[in-house]
C-alpha cells in the first residue's frame, strides 16, 4: 500500500457493520462485504498490482484525482466567498 496513512482509507476500514438497508436489490451485509474485500485486498500488498490496465494508467488515475481535488477545493472556495 503506498499511502498506509490515508485518511479516507482509514475512514473506510473502521466503517465496518454498516448495514444496507437502501437499495433492496443487494443483500443487508453486501456494503460490508465489499468493504472487508477491498480493504483487505490493499492491506495485503498483492505482487500482482504492478502490471498493464485495461481501463486506466496509474498516471491517469492520479491525474483524475488531483483534477477533483482541484474542483472540489474550487467551489469550496466559492462557497466561503
Amino acid at each position: 500500500m503506498k499511502h498506509p496513512d490515508f485518511r479516507a482509507f482509514q475512514i473506510y476500514e473502521s466503517a465496518a457493520g454498516f448495514a444496507n438497508r437502501y437499495m433492496d436489490i443487494f443483500a443487508e451485509d453486501a456494503f460490508e462485504n465489499r468493504r472487508e474485500y477491498i480493504t483487505g485486498f490493499y492491506r495485503a500488498g498483492r505482487d500482482d498490482i504492478e502490471r498493464e490496465y485495461t481501463y486506466l494508467t496509474e498516471g491517469q488515475a492520479d491525474g483524475f484525482v488531483e483534477d477533483c481535488v482541484e474542483t472540489v477545493l474550487g467551489k469550496l472556495e466559492k462557497i466561503r466567498g
